[in-house]
């Protein structure tokens, strides 16, 4: 899978913060997100909420249309606050009950575009995964799967060549053991017949010393 040049950099680029810089860039992202989508109109005297707002839902009712534009204090219905371990912020309305607890869910959730690209933005700061609101961007994941897959395939390759060459290795030393084993015929020098120099001449000396039998004719 090839990843685009934005992932690669959020890759090669990835910051090494403590938890505590990890809130404040999250804060970050996710103000950009909910003034985009409900901008601030008031403050809250709770120091755990961020902003006050109108909701956007409501909005779509024409009474509370109207009364948004009278600018009644009282249509400030909606709060966008922080989570209480500080992992991003939410969105709430006390008028319609609509809240949203996580910036990724209200984007889309998994397969949304705007959901991975805020994903990748958390994934730059180290803030995805295990112990925070939002998972791993779903082409990395994708990405260490391909990984993970390609490492077993190299290992399987790998095992079955060393287990060929082991296989090979043991043939050829029974073949070595199984020659040794055999019984070996002396070598003899050649045209001797199996004789010595010396018993050939003592047989030669031997004969020569025999009486010559003489024919009776003779």
């Amino acid at each position: 899978m090839d990843l685009t040049d934005k992932e690669r950099q959020a890759i090669t680029g990835k910051h090494n913060l403590a938890d505590q810089e990890k809130r404040v860039k999250i804060k970050q992202l996710d103000l950009e997100v909910w003034t985009a989508f409900a901008p601030k109109k008031a403050e809250h005297n709770n120091s755990s909420i961020e902003y006050r707002c109108f909701c956007p839902y409501c909005a779509e009712d024409s009474k509370k249309k109207h009364k948004k534009e009278r600018g009644g204090g009282h249509d400030l219905t909606a709060w966008v606050f922080q989570h209480a371990n500080g992992d991003g912020l939410s969105f709430k309305c006390f008028a319609c009950g609509t809240k949203h607890d996580r910036v990724f869910e209200f984007l889309g959730g998994a397969g949304s575009t705007a959901a991975e690209n805020y994903a990748w933005k958390r994934f730059a700061i180290g803030a995805v995964g295990h112990g925070w609101y939002c998972p791993y961007p779903q082409r990395w994941k994708q990405e260490q799967e391909q990984a993970k897959r390609d490492r077993a395939t190299h290992h399987k390759a790998k095992d079955e060549r060393l287990k060929k060459e082991h296989q090979i290795a043991y043939a050829l030393r029974e073949q070595e053991a199984l020659k040794a084993a055999e019984p070996r015929t002396p070598s003899r020098p050649k045209g001797s017949c199996g004789v010595s120099k010396e018993e050939a001449e003592r047989e030669r000396e031997r004969f020569a010393s025999r009486p010559v039998r003489r024919s009776q004719g003779s």
